[in-house]
């Protein structure tokens, strides 16, 4: 269900220019992968830029630290990113919960940096925001499968940059393999009950970088997608409504 919330419009200025800002309550992004050399930061920003909202909640992955300690990669819009995160911190609640990816700050969590709450999961009004790595059984019963799928799955984005594919391989593979095996009927129930006993009536994910969002028995799910081969996010609107959003190129 991706549709375009219809949602109040402000102003910014600035250097003379003005544009339309879109007011939300809440901005939910996830899976940014910093670190890695195919992503779509460039995008973020420009998001970031298109909303008002008073909470910004990065549902984990956002930086890949297991990339970047194997082969550091800096790009100037990661700066231009961090340096847009504390100028939002001014007047915006943010929280960056941790994935699997950035999981060695799980040896320290919860704790602040600056503005910046960092915990591994968050409970927000009736929402349970987790990155849903807990949920995938590949990831800690069977790493050595989880690591030959990553290693394919960035292939895949290699294949899709170099040859101007638009991320029509990696969706396409990633979609397949999951769809074909019992993986998501397990993520999803697990990723209800974990809600449930949090006495929470939704959950936010990333993780898989599929965006969706379904009911799964008396919980509803969303996921944020990604922004590596996709610019997919979630948006809560003013009236607490969520809804599933896409920056197109």
């Amino acid at each position: 269900q991706k549709t375009r919330c219809r949602t109040q419009q402000g102003h910014r200025q600035t250097n003379g220019a003005t544009w339309n800002m879109v007011k939300v309550k809440s901005l939910f992004i996830s899976d940014l992968h910093i670190g890695v050399k195919h992503n779509n930061v460039k995008a973020l920003l420009e998001i970031l830029d298109d909303y008002e909202f008073e909470n910004l909640f990065l549902v984990g992955d956002i930086i890949d630290m297991t990339k970047i300690a194997r082969k550091p990669r800096w790009k100037k819009s990661y700066g231009k990113f961090f340096k847009k995160l504390i100028d939002l911190s001014a007047n915006t609640n943010i929280i960056y919960i941790t994935g699997n990816h950035d999981h060695v700050l799980r040896e320290f969590t919860p704790f602040n940096i600056g503005p910046f709450k960092i915990v591994d999961e968050y409970v927000y009004k009736d929402i349970l925001l987790i990155h849903g790595d807990k949920f995938d059984r590949l990831v800690y019963q069977r790493k050595w499968l989880y690591m030959f799928g990553s290693f394919g799955y960035d292939f895949m984005i290699w294949l899709d940059d170099t040859f101007n594919m638009k991320g029509v391989l990696s969706k396409k593979a990633k979609r397949i393999t999951k769809k074909t095996s019992n993986y998501l009927n397990d993520f999803y129930e697990t990723a209800r009950r974990y809600a449930k006993s949090k006495k929470c009536s939704k959950i936010v994910c990333g993780h898989t970088h599929m965006q969706e969002w379904r009911k799964i028995k008396d919980i509803n799910y969303y996921n944020c997608g990604d922004f590596r081969e996709s610019s997919t996010y979630i948006i809560e609107k003013l009236d607490g409504t969520l809804c599933l959003e896409v920056k197109y190129e």
